[in-house]
């Protein structure tokens, strides 16, 4: 499920959800759910960002199922 958050974050936004400079930053941005939905793009509906956010958790157990 979080693979699939992470693709459907890069085909909403163009981008990953996550911008480190290496292994060890990224492990702690993951960690923190540290990602940030892009302001310039308003057309995003508050629902597919939730959905977003439900499928990026951190812990396994938050995270939502099929």
């Amino acid at each position: 499920m979080y693979s699939l958050g992470v693709c459907y974050y890069w085909m909403l936004f163009g981008r990953p959800p996550y911008n480190a400079k290496n292994i060890n930053e990224l492990k702690t941005m993951i960690a923190k759910e540290n990602f940030e939905f892009p302001k310039a793009i308003n057309s995003i509906s508050d629902m597919s960002k939730n959905l977003v956010r439900k499928m990026l958790k951190a812990n396994p157990k938050d995270r939502m199922s099929w």
